[in-house]
């Protein structure tokens, strides 16, 4: 484009078997999320959860034959950095130390800041040199500007080019100084669990690294080694759900309660309406069983469900093949409780009784008859009998001042009594000659 020519981008005008940028967004913003929320695949989330626990106890996620590799895969983009920092070198530094540095400071001493034509090549090579940059996730990196060399495009890509060399130095330094990238010396002394967790330790460092390296939301892919590739593979041929339908009503029904799972139903969604083919997920279930029902969706009574069930929805752009090296992203996992059809159950319950106080009521029940064994209705006649005399003890003192007996009559009741009467009122009084027989006759 030469100066003065005038750029218009129309996002609603697209070729043939193309599609606009507007439509494109939520997918590539779906997308985005999807990913950058995901962590790595091992080989434990292929199995159920009993037998990844007593899988290979040295190596238990499969990342070992990897290990190295993966170390080397990240070395290499801190060795690019490198490159464009290292000042004796042909990047970036160099080229800045030694056809940029002086010439701009000339320019910034002269006080009328004349540009000499050199500067036009000078700048056409600093946008070559930045643009490569942006694949580094880099965005600082793009050009502020694709021709022109007056004082405006000078001084923004020379302050371009600052930025970019002060960022990479700084996270160059930064896994330096946390060692990321060291790489492991196996001990042989070490006991399996410790050698699991050494490779465990280094396979996170190196996936921090390229995060530092990259950016915050890059996630880094180690390979490993399935232990149950046999297992797999049966349940890969099995398709144990080939409704799709089925599969669809699944996605959606989740995608509305857990939200990465909603930035997956967004991208499938976006990705059908937009794209001739369909966005594929293939259900697979552990452990295997020839007979087995897909668990995602009702699977009926009559249907004897396993305690330790893993059902794993796949979405794969290559056919999966098990027994190859393997990576890829978890998006999310979460655990269910299938109720049994039949529990036995307990009840408990918190009652707040009077604090620091003694039970106001003792009943100490003793049998009628010495039989060696207590029966429900000596009890429940004990208990009967107990609480009609406690409605008879019940008398206020108001009571007994309205009566004659007062003096004679103590409220008091005999502990034991060998007659009929359903009460009797015991008292000390004698009946002798001369005492009033309405007194008598009262008591």
């Amino acid at each position: 484009m030469a100066e003065g020519d005038e750029l218009k981008l129309d996002f609603k005008k697209v070729g043939a078997g193309k599609l606009p940028l507007h439509q494109l967004q939520p997918l590539m913003r779906s997308l985005r999320r999807v990913i950058t929320e995901a962590r790595p695949l091992h080989a434990q989330d292929l199995m159920t959860g009993i037998e990844g626990q007593k899988a290979q106890p040295d190596n238990p996620r499969g990342y070992f034959a990897d290990l190295e590799a993966f170390r080397l895969r990240v070395q290499a983009i801190a060795d690019q950095l490198k490159s464009q920092t290292n000042e004796a070198g042909a990047g970036l530094a160099n080229f800045y130390k030694t056809q940029i540095e002086a010439p701009y400071q000339a320019y910034l001493d002269d006080p009328d800041h004349v540009i000499e034509a050199a500067w036009e090549g000078r700048l056409d090579n600093i946008r070559q040199r930045l643009l490569p940059l942006v694949a580094l996730a880099l965005p600082e990196a793009l050009p502020g500007s694709v021709s022109g060399f007056d004082r405006t495009p000078l001084e923004s890509l020379v302050g371009q080019v600052q930025a970019v060399l002060k960022i990479m130095q700084k996270r160059l330094k930064e896994v330096e100084d946390g060692k990321l990238l060291d790489a492991v010396v196996f001990d042989p002394n070490w006991k399996p669990t410790e050698r699991a967790n050494a490779i465990d330790t280094a396979i996170s460092n190196y996936g921090q690294a390229a995060k530092i390296l990259l950016n915050q939301s890059f996630v880094a892919l180690p390979f490993f080694n399935a232990h149950n590739a046999v297992e797999l593979q049966a349940c890969l041929a099995q398709n144990i759900e080939p409704d799709e339908l089925e599969v669809e009503t699944w996605l959606q029904g989740i995608g509305k309660v857990r939200e990465k799972m909603g930035n997956l139903t967004t991208l499938a969604t976006t990705h059908d309406l937009l794209l001739d083919s369909s966005f594929d997920l293939s259900p697979i279930q552990l452990p295997f069983d020839a007979a087995g029902r897909w668990i995602g969706k009702e699977f009926g009574e009559d249907y004897e469900l396993r305690n330790d069930t893993t059902s794993i929805m796949l979405h794969s752009a290559e056919p999966f093949q098990p027994s190859a090296n393997c990576c890829g992203l978890v998006l999310d996992d979460w655990t269910e409780l299938v109720p049994e059809r039949e529990v036995n159950a307990g009840i408990s319950f918190h009652f707040n009784r009077p604090n620091a106080m003694p039970p106001q009521a003792l009943l100490l029940a003793v049998p009628p008859q010495i039989k060696g064994h207590w029966t429900w209705d000596d009890l429940i006649a004990i208990l009967n009998d107990t609480l009609d005399r406690s409605k008879m003890r019940a008398v206020e003192p108001n009571q007994l001042l309205a009566g004659p007996t007062f003096q004679t009559l103590p409220t008091i009741m005999t502990e034991f009594t060998n007659f009929n009467f359903r009460t009797i009122w015991a008292h000390n009084v004698i009946v002798r000659a001369g005492i009033d027989p309405e007194f008598v006759g009262s008591a």
